[in-house]
């Protein structure tokens, strides 16, 4: 039997709609708004890895996309998380003191006040 040769076009049309399937699924499981998943998931790598032909992902189901995508950003979530751990904050009466240590090993503090009326919130 010969090979069947898949059309730039026809690969993605594919693509293009598993994206649509992959999203709807996604908005659905995250509960968001199916423009914002697609705009985040378009720019994310499991949305660039599946319009890159040799990665062959758009050769499996929106499910498995889907999963990946949702993977992807647990790893970001986990990343940010180490990341804002590693901060130390403490509000004293409207002040925010941070402290820090810089590349060279030595300790640095600062005092921030925000503008009356500006609200503060730290993670």
């Amino acid at each position: 039997m010969a090979e069947e040769v898949v059309s730039k076009d026809q690969m993605n049309f594919t693509i293009d709609m598993l994206i649509t399937m992959v999203v709807e699924e996604l908005s659905e499981d995250l509960g968001k708004d199916t423009k914002d998943v697609l705009a985040d998931f378009c720019v994310s790598k499991t949305g660039k890895a599946l319009y890159d032909e040799s990665t062959k992902l758009w050769w499996n189901g929106p499910s498995y996309i889907a999963d990946m995508y949702k993977e992807e950003l647990a790893a970001r979530e986990d990343k940010r998380r180490k990341m804002l751990s590693g901060r130390k904050h403490a509000e004293i009466h409207g002040f925010f003191i941070c402290r820090g240590i810089l590349k060279d090993s030595s300790v640095f503090f600062c005092t921030i006040r925000p503008a009356s009326g500006f609200p503060v919130s730290l993670s």
